[in-house]
């Protein structure tokens, strides 16, 4: 099986795991912008990045990283 140069082949759970890590910033956002809805203080402004800067933490810390592949069976290598 061959890849183009744009092309990558990302785990199952690596992606669900992503797309959870995305779903939490996109909560944080919209907490963000419900929060700073008409005349937001001082402490609304912390608050919302506090929440906001949480959920990109989040999304930092569960970078997909590039790794070889196991030869196997499926792969065209041996089996073993």
């Amino acid at each position: 099986m061959g890849l183009d140069s744009d092309e990558a082949l990302v785990s199952a759970r690596a992606l669900a795991d992503l797309t959870d890590q995305l779903m939490i910033l996109e909560a944080a956002l919209e907490d963000v912008e419900q929060a700073l809805l008409g005349s937001p203080t001082d402490r609304d402004y912390r608050a919302a990045f506090s929440r906001l800067y949480e959920g990109a933490t989040a999304l930092r810390c569960g970078r997909l990283r590039a790794r070889p592949l196991e030869p196997g069976p499926e792969r065209g290598g041996l089996a073993g």
